[in-house]
């Protein structure tokens, strides 16, 4: 079966974060002090069955030439830092992305969310393959504007969702794919820990 990477983002999930906290591989506190890429996702946070992969930022039919690939370029950061993880090279995938914007964090956020709200729902990516978005509620991370997408061709039937969020003095821009239906309590779950380990 053919299948379309996951690149830095393919949907959105809009959110202000309040103060979220993990056990769960959680930083200690005055984490925001640490290194954004030692903030990050790892290994121990995403456990045995993941393992890390590169972090591509085009996908297989040339996502990047989408509205909602990359949704943080809308706003220029002091420093970016990503990482990708999948299960035994295929599906399911998480791509995490933090960016540290330069000057206002709520200037930046804005540019980043208003750059998704102007995105048609539906966008073919070549080769008969098609992405239908649609709102997705995820009232765990607080207030939000959420879109999931549904990839379908002759050979293709995946689902994926990415969470932008305020988190701390950081945007972080968080991606997930899977076979079939949206695994949504996954999400959360994986949302949650890395909002807690950034320090929200």
């Amino acid at each position: 079966m053919r299948r379309i990477t996951l690149g830095i983002t393919r949907l959105a999930v809009a959110a202000s974060v309040g103060m979220a906290t993990l056990s769960i591989a959680a930083l200690p506190a005055g984490a925001r002090d640490v290194p954004v890429r030692d903030r990050l996702l790892n290994k121990l946070s995403m456990g045995t069955a993941w393992k890390t992969a590169k972090v591509t930022t085009l996908a297989t039919l040339d996502y990047a030439a989408t509205c909602y690939a990359h949704p943080l370029s809308a706003a220029k950061g002091a420093t970016t830092a990503s990482i990708k993880f999948v299960q035994q090279g295929n599906l399911p995938e998480l791509v995490e992305q933090v960016l540290v914007p330069k000057g206002s964090l709520n200037a930046a956020y804005t540019k980043v969310t208003q750059a998704l709200g102007k995105c048609p729902p539906t966008e073919t990516i070549g080769d008969g393959t098609t992405a239908t978005f649609s709102s997705l509620s995820l009232p765990s991370i607080g207030t939000n504007t959420a879109y999931q997408s549904n990839i379908t061709s002759s050979d293709v039937n995946e689902s994926q969702a990415i969470i932008v969020a305020k988190v701390g003095n950081d945007i972080l821009d968080l991606g997930y794919a899977n076979s079939g239906p949206l695994q949504l309590t996954t999400v959360e779950n994986y949302a949650l820990i890395a909002i807690s380990r950034l320090g929200g």
